[in-house]
């Protein structure tokens, strides 16, 4: 009679305990967040020299309850000159493939920025449009580029800090689709994540040049 009430006291203990965790994983421990940079960022300038950045973003939520994100704030800053700038986040777009265009890449606006709920084990993935507030040159050099996301979430592991590494043939292509007028159809300039160098790379070839049909090799988006 005595080990029958051992093993069910001992019962009894374990399914406290597991109800206990239960309880904290679903109730006590909140919604927390994991942020990362994605493979892909555009870059376009506007007629008054202010700079667009188009990284993706993804968030997941790895806690439990939801995340409530208020504000995504952005900063560009150059690794060799004492230059840096603020980026406003003014819209989100979308990525679409149209193969019938000369380019099979195309980005349209989707949303402007919004509170963003982020579900139990859900991920929230975006292309983020940051627009510099003042004239932003960019010759040959490294620019760093760091997210900051304010939300209702604790923070877990995140990747939002990364090196955008400018080249020659970037400064030239920039250069060439230098927009002269509002609402005037421009390339971007895509930079592809390189893991092994730890920063973004261009898609252009080292020896590009613009052409005077202004049909360029190039990989704009």
């Amino acid at each position: 009679m005595l080990l029958k009430d051992i093993i069910s006291a001992v019962i009894s203990g374990l399914a406290l305990v597991v109800s206990g965790t239960t309880a904290y994983l679903t109730l006590f421990r909140g919604p927390k967040l994991k942020c990362i940079l994605g493979e892909v960022a555009l870059i376009r300038f506007l007629p008054n020299g202010k700079l667009k950045c188009m990284p993706e973003v993804a968030m997941y939520n790895e806690g439990s309850g939801v995340a409530v994100i208020h504000k995504v704030d952005c900063s560009l800053k150059s690794l060799s000159e004492s230059r840096q700038t603020e980026m406003d986040w003014i819209s989100n777009l979308t990525t679409e493939y149209l193969p019938e265009k000369e380019t099979s890449i195309h980005t349209r606006f989707e949303s402007f920025p919004a509170t963003t709920f982020v579900s139990k084990s859900e991920a929230y993935v975006k292309r983020l449009e940051f627009q510099s507030q003042h004239a932003f040159p960019m010759p040959r050099g490294d620019y760093q580029i760091a997210l900051r996301i304010l939300a209702k979430a604790r923070m877990g592991d995140s990747d939002l800090v990364r090196v955008i590494r400018v080249r020659d043939e970037d400064v030239a292509f920039l250069a060439h689709h230098f927009p002269k007028r509002n609402n005037e159809p421009v390339k971007n300039l895509r930079f592809n994540f390189n893991h092994a160098l730890g920063c973004y790379l261009s898609t252009l070839s080292p020896d590009w040049r613009p052409k005077a049909d202004n049909t360029n090799p190039a990989n704009p988006a």
